[in-house]
């Protein structure tokens, strides 16, 4: 008797919802190292609440602002605490959307209004901080942000360490 079920292979890394702001993300596939070139860590942390998510409304994401009276939060302090707010969204989410952005004809209206807004008007980045990677050379941790440039949305790490360059904003969903 054949089977319809199939491998992780098989399925596609992306799929579209209906519902604009909704992406579907397919966690049976691990992360696409096409879609992060040159992207050599290794996972060593991940949120397991955003890994168990296979549907995310963005527009219920909140665009949390990591700073703090004295600066901008760091590292181990600063996950603690966009932890403690909410889910945050991992590095499938981010993969996922990548994907959809570099569709063929595709419109930004995937994205929410206030996220497109907010990065190309105050060149900020949304970090996906579910996911927490090691760099193989120098033992830093990362996260991947979403950025605008030139009209073109991009990826990139930020480091736990260090301040980033330009204003950021991480992606949570409240609980």
């Amino acid at each position: 008797m054949p089977t319809t079920e199939t491998t992780a292979a098989e399925r596609p890394l992306v799929a579209v919802s209906l519902v604009p702001g909704v992406v579907l993300i397919n966690r049976g596939n691990s992360l696409d190292p096409n879609i992060f070139p040159g992207e050599g860590g290794r996972i060593i942390e991940q949120d397991p609440r955003s890994l168990v998510l296979h549907r995310v409304d963005l527009n219920q994401v909140h665009l949390r602002q990591t700073l703090e009276a004295r600066g901008m939060m760091l590292g181990e302090n600063r996950l603690g605490t966009l932890r403690s707010s909410g889910i945050c969204l991992d590095a499938q989410v981010l993969q996922t959307i990548l994907l959809l952005l570099k569709r063929p004809g595709f419109d930004f209206s995937l994205l929410p209004k206030r996220w497109v807004e907010a990065m190309r008007r105050n060149a900020v980045s949304i970090s996906f901080d579910g996911t927490v990677f090691q760099d193989p050379y120098s033992s830093g941790k990362y996260v991947l942000y979403l950025c605008s440039l030139d009209g073109k949305f991009l990826w990139g790490r930020r480091w736990l360490a260090h301040s980033p360059f330009f204003p950021e904003f991480s992606a949570v969903l409240k609980n």
